[in-house]
């Protein structure tokens, strides 16, 4: 008996711990789906889908995953032991078992009841929660402004409405939850109960032998039995939390079947070649942002983007990246893009930890980039150089000093990078620095490389070698028009 005893431990143990071996790594392979997937979302996916809610299923719901796997097998097999142990019941004691079974089966509608109501109060749950998530992130990304017309006390009691609506939904989540634990050690007792006592109102003899033998099989349906409530309430979050993981990774995405990119071959040669583009932001979009696209820069070649605000320049970059849907034409880029967009990306952590990204530190290649990038002298008045810790989203930065950055971590990665898109890298800098950057960066170290350009001032563009080619589109408010021409 205690041999069977300790195997039956080892093999339960055993089985929770596979299971959750089995669980701790789908919760990491779901994590790894909605990042993925994250990077892939189309603009109109991503107006459905915010941050906030990303996160949450990242962190809440794919731990609710995990938390469900080790109680799958348990909801099959439990009933099978409780069928099991029932009839070894009825062999010992007769029909007095009769009394174990009919709680039983008041107890298991009872405990489904509480894990449907249970899962339905988590979807309530998640939707505050998104809320709230969702208000806080763009409190955090506007604290300025909030700062500013000290909107403090006014933003705090919406977020403080959000959480009491959501806390009125976990009190009752958690009620019950207690309600069902409550069952789980209560029903053992009960079922003894009753068990004995219509064993003895039907003539049956209470002796050691039977009472031994009978609480014997009543402490091994104990284990299923604590196991079945728990498991369904759990695996009932768990399928929701699916569900909305489902849902997210059901979303549009890019296509990318328009777009081919291939590396660079012997000859060393890249380039980008549009043709026949038509591109939208949205497939509902009723006319194209960017139509009749023919482009092509050759290697080496530096192309200068000009227009008017909002003609769509950056829409332009959008459709070579492959973010844009094509409805026509395709895309086709030989070797690797390096990409600065407009809105300058900071790391909150040093200086010169933004510029390397991850790349190891080359003293001599480094210093090059910092002088291309005219971040000498900035680097200078901080209080620790380099060194210095940048705020999040570069607070503690200018404008110029974070475009800057961000052409310094593009530049030092020319050795992995062939193409270049600059959105507007000369925007937020004075002339004399402007000239700097353009003659010691985008004319200077990166002049072997393919770069275009997106430039406003003309004396810069006429520092372009030619030919230039001047690429005009519109936004998705205005009529279609999209030209391109050549100036020689």
């Amino acid at each position: 008996m205690q041999l069977v005893n300790e195997a039956n431990s080892l093999l339960i143990n055993a089985k929770f711990y596979v299971l959750t071996q089995v669980g701790s790594v789908s919760r990491a392979a779901v994590i790894n789906a909605i990042y993925e997937k994250a990077l892939r979302l189309s603009s109109s996916a991503k107006q459905s889908s915010t941050m906030g809610e990303t996160v949450n299923l990242m962190s809440n719901d794919s731990q609710r995953i995990y938390e469900a796997f080790p109680f799958w097998n348990t909801v099959w097999s439990s009933p099978i032991t409780i069928i099991i142990c029932v009839i070894l019941l009825i062999l010992q004691i007769g029909l007095a078992t009769l009394a174990s079974v009919f709680l039983m089966f008041c107890l298991i509608p009872l405990q489904i009841m509480l894990g449907r109501k249970i899962g339905e109060l988590r979807r309530a749950m998640t939707k505050h929660t998104d809320e709230r998530v969702k208000f806080m992130s763009e409190i955090l990304q506007g604290i300025r402004v909030v700062k500013l017309y000290a909107w403090e006390e006014s933003l705090a009691k919406v977020i403080y409405d959000i959480r009491e609506r959501e806390l009125a939904v976990i009190r009752t989540q958690a009620c019950l939850k207690a309600v069902n634990m409550g069952l789980l050690f209560f029903w053992p007792v009960l079922v003894t109960m009753a068990t004995f006592i219509v064993y003895s109102l039907d003539g049956g003899t209470v002796n050691t032998q039977n009472v031994f033998v009978v609480l014997a099989f009543l402490n091994v349906l104990r284990f299923p039995v604590i196991l079945i409530p728990y498991g369904i309430a759990t695996i009932a979050e768990g399928v929701v939390s699916a569900g909305r993981i489902d849902r997210f990774l059901k979303l549009e995405e890019i296509s990318t079947a328009h777009r081919t990119q291939v590396a660079v071959g012997e000859d060393g040669q890249s380039g980008l070649e549009v043709v026949g583009g038509e591109f939208r932001w949205a497939k509902t979009q009723p006319y194209p942002t960017l139509e009749n696209l023919n482009l092509q820069v050759k290697s080496g070649e530096l192309v200068a983007v000009i227009g008017h605000v909002g003609v769509g320049k950056s829409s332009l970059f959008a459709s070579m990246l492959g973010e844009m849907h094509c409805s026509q034409g395709r895309v086709n880029v030989k070797g690797r893009i390096a990409y600065m967009s407009q809105e300058n990306w900071i790391r909150n952590t040093s200086l010169r930890n933004n510029i390397l990204f991850g790349l190891p530190y080359d003293e001599e290649k480094y210093n090059r980039v910092l002088d291309a990038a005219a971040l000498r002298p900035d680097i200078a008045i901080l209080a620790e150089g380099d060194a210095t810790e940048i705020g999040e989203r570069g607070v503690t930065l200018s404008g110029g000093q974070k475009a800057r950055v961000s052409l310094a971590r593009a530049v030092y990665r020319n050795e992995l990078s062939d193409v270049y898109l600059l959105d507007d890298p000369l925007s937020a800098v004075d002339m004399n620095v402007g000239r700097q950057m353009m003659y010691n960066c985008i004319l200077g170290i990166l002049k072997q490389k393919t770069r275009i350009v997106i430039l406003y001032v003309p004396t810069f563009v006429a520092c372009c070698s030619p030919p230039v080619r001047i690429v005009r589109s519109v936004s998705s408010d205005s009529p279609p028009v999209c030209c391109c021409c050549a100036v020689q």
